[in-house]
């Protein structure tokens, strides 16, 4: 599921990520398995938790833990007081101690965006 979103659903605690979430998860690769039974899950966490996941381990084997890895600074402050490396190093060793916690492999599902996103005027593309 891409970008999974709580809708009204409390975040608080993991809430969200472990009653609702991972139980879709583990009943959608299960459905999956039936008809292909070597088929590898992909798990990403809450949008708004992209970096402070609460999922716990899963009882359920060859999933891979596949989230995002945007540069939060620059999406939403259009700065990063940090060095471009810095940054990038920082959310990927996040995602990386997340995977060992789970105990999956870790596959970046999205990336990509400028890690310095600038505002362009309308002149700018002119």
């Amino acid at each position: 599921m891409n970008e999974p979103s709580c809708g009204n659903i409390p975040i608080e605690d993991g809430q969200f990520e472990n009653k609702f979430l991972k139980p879709l998860y583990e009943e959608a690769i299960a459905a999956i398995r039936q008809v292909h039974p070597e088929a590898i899950g992909s798990v990403e966490p809450h949008i708004l938790d992209m970096y402070t996941s609460k999922l716990t381990p899963f009882n359920v084997d060859q999933l891979v833990y596949a989230p995002h890895l945007y540069n939060s600074f620059s999406n939403t402050l259009w700065f990063d007081p940090l060095p471009e490396d810095v940054s990038f190093y920082i959310l990927l060793t996040i995602h990386q101690e997340k995977a060992k916690h789970l105990q999956m492999p870790l596959i970046m599902g999205e990336f990509g965006s400028p890690w310095r996103m600038h505002l362009f005027t309308l002149e700018t593309w002119l």
